[in-house]
């Protein structure tokens, strides 16, 4: 895939799940970062999430996502997470936890950050799924914070995505 091919493929994704398919490969080519830069700061939906959730893959993939990077990241998530459109917001959500998980040196900070930011809702349409945080545990627990469980826990409920403050 060239630089080209992913900004013509992503333009045809209508589709959320497609979308974060499409963040894994994208993730693993050599332009990856830079895609994923230029994404986030879309103001389409699907580009936008397309951008958050590769630095998921980044992330988990331990691709050089340095400290640096991802404590700026927190600050533009906390400051437009709640501007953003729907799916958008679940894959920065994402990231926050992200963070928080393969980022030792920056669970405490990550949590903080989702303590400020409060409620975040995502319509998931007729799938009826509510997850909210539970009291940061899952950011705290694990084997350098792998274990995420206890972070998100899951409800069925309404249609809606709702992550609550931790702590």
């Amino acid at each position: 895939m060239t630089p080209q091919e992913g900004e013509s493929w992503l333009a045809d994704i209508d589709y959320y799940m497609l979308c974060d398919l499409f963040a894994g490969v994208v993730a693993r080519t050599s332009f990856a970062a830079e895609k994923s830069a230029k994404w986030r700061q879309s103001k389409k939906e699907y580009a936008r999430q397309c951008g958050y959730t590769m630095v998921g893959y980044l992330l988990k993939d331990g691709a050089g996502m340095s400290d640096a990077d991802c404590k700026r990241l927190l600050e533009t998530i906390e400051r437009e997470i709640h501007s953003s459109p729907n799916r958008a917001r679940h894959a920065m959500n994402n990231v926050l936890i992200g963070i928080g998980v393969y980022k030792p040196s920056l669970t405490k900070l990550a949590i903080e950050t989702a303590k400020r930011i409060g409620t975040v809702e995502v319509d998931h349409g007729e799938t009826g799924v509510l997850i909210g945080h539970q009291d940061g545990a899952g950011l705290r627990a694990g084997q350098r914070g792998r274990d995420a469980a206890g972070v998100l826990g899951q409800r069925h409920l309404a249609g809606q995505f709702v992550v609550d403050p931790v702590g």
